[in-house]
């Protein structure tokens, strides 16, 4: 028998934790943990008027400081040209937070190319190493490092106030006045003039999945667990008994957060 444990990342957008288990179609499901705690939610940080350093003259987008950093150092040269699959080898120690799934951004620690891409890691077999499926053909000039950091939080319901020598003081709403990818602003109508006095108010969910917090009491005698594979719903547990054993019909699905492992008979 197999113990199969889920990874679990976080909706930027919900904040919901979500379970993936990968699994070998045709394995059979013979067994179910249950967490003793579930968690309801990541952690919801709302920023009240953060005020943000803004060059002068015409600019069209705005980065937000990135609180989801953390940042792991390579000595080797990084990828070569084109690459869509980075590994990445003698990164510092790992801390427990980076993970299979995780987004994060690739970027030259030297060379003439410092800007981030962005990435999925698909392996990490051990804690000074990782492998990234990138998320477009990546390029390094690096010549002696690279770095591997935490994709930025995602801002949600977000405010931003203007005012420059040529700006009258104005509250800008996300939609009409900008646009936002994860903590970039990109503004519908240039910001111009000099002097300017900058400040944002916005939310953010904490998708560090070693942040999540288990504090929500499971009981076995009235609790569901449930997974979904290829859009299909299935009833996992179910007032305290196996509800369905089955074999898989695809490699990957999703648990909801009472069940912590499956144990199938691979």
């Amino acid at each position: 028998m197999a113990l199969v444990t889920p990874i679990t990342t976080v909706n930027p957008v919900t904040g919901a934790p979500i379970y993936t288990i990968t699994v070998a179609s045709g394995d059979l499901i013979q067994g179910i943990a249950l967490r003793r705690h579930m968690c309801s939610g990541a952690y919801n940080y709302n920023v009240k008027n953060e005020s943000l350093t803004v060059a002068n003259g015409s600019i069209s987008s705005i980065t937000v400081p990135n609180y989801n950093t953390a940042v792991r150092t390579a000595g080797a040269t990084a990828a070569p040209t084109a690459a869509t699959t980075v590994a990445l080898t003698g990164l510092t120690a790992n801390d427990g937070s980076w993970y299979i799934g995780q987004k994060v951004q690739v970027f030259n620690a030297t060379g003439s190319n410092n800007v981030a891409a962005n990435a999925t890691i698909t392996a990490l077999p051990a804690t000074t190493a990782a492998t990234m499926a990138m998320d477009g053909a990546y390029t390094s000039t690096a010549t002696t490092a690279y770095q591997l950091l935490v994709r930025p939080q995602t801002i949600r319901n977000a405010t931003l106030s203007i005012e420059s020598t040529t700006e009258a003081a104005t509250t800008l709403s996300e939609g009409p006045g900008f646009t936002v990818f994860e903590n970039i602003l990109t503004l519908i109508n240039p910001y111009t003039g000099n002097d300017k006095v900058t400040t944002i108010s916005y939310e953010y969910f904490d998708t560090i999945p070693t942040n999540l917090v288990y504090d929500v009491p499971v009981y076995p005698s009235n609790t569901m667990g449930t997974m979904t594979m290829a859009t299909v719903d299935v009833i996992l547990w179910n007032e305290g008994i196996l509800a369905q054993s089955f074999k898989f019909w695809d490699t990957s699905g999703t648990l909801n957060g009472v069940v912590s492992n499956i144990i199938t008979d691979a």
